[in-house]
């Protein structure tokens, strides 16, 4: 829980009354923030194993959480998308979710609903590397999640050092 003091001032700077609260203008009301606070992880891995190759299928797994105690509310109407990345088509039928549903495609869309306070949902997902894709092509993937209540959360990050779900493919 975020402890904050509140004072309503106008445009002017002048203080204002709390309506309805009946707390006079130089009164401080001290609020609890609730919040929920999204974090994404994504993993990636060659479903047959060893090296990625052309027509080899990538398994994308993308876990969603809304850990205590930097969250301290759910998370409403969590959407996670993610767009199939160039050299792989998604595999028709791959698609799982922990709750909510799923629909897949050249987007896949995840309406994963409300994860609360400690909850995780998690999405798995195939896609097909190109039978023409180059060797040593990077299949880089990343996750968008959206809520209610806050700005958009993506998978990880770009960076092709650390895990963010690239795969580097052989032919």
């Amino acid at each position: 829980t975020v402890n904050a003091t509140v004072r309503l001032k106008s445009s002017e700077n002048e203080e204002l009354p709390y309506p309805g609260i009946g707390l006079s203008n130089t009164d401080d009301l001290t609020v609890n923030l609730i919040r929920p606070f999204l974090r994404a992880t994504k993993s990636a891995s060659d479903v047959n194993g060893g090296t990625l190759d052309p027509l080899d299928e990538i398994l994308y797994t993308v876990t969603v959480t809304n850990p205590a105690p930097s969250a301290t509310y759910r998370a409403a109407s969590v959407v996670l998308t993610d767009v199939m990345p160039a050299n792989c088509t998604f595999v028709t039928s791959s698609a799982t979710t922990t709750q909510g549903t799923v629909t897949g495609g050249g987007t896949l869309t995840a309406n994963l609903g409300t994860i609360p306070v400690d909850g995780t949902a998690t999405v798995a997902f195939r896609c097909q590397i190109s039978e023409t894709v180059a060797n040593a092509t990077i299949i880089a993937n990343q996750a968008t999640i959206t809520e209610a209540c806050q700005t958009t959360v993506r998978s990880d990050s770009t960076d092709a050092l650390d895990n963010d779900a690239s795969e580097t493919g052989n032919n």
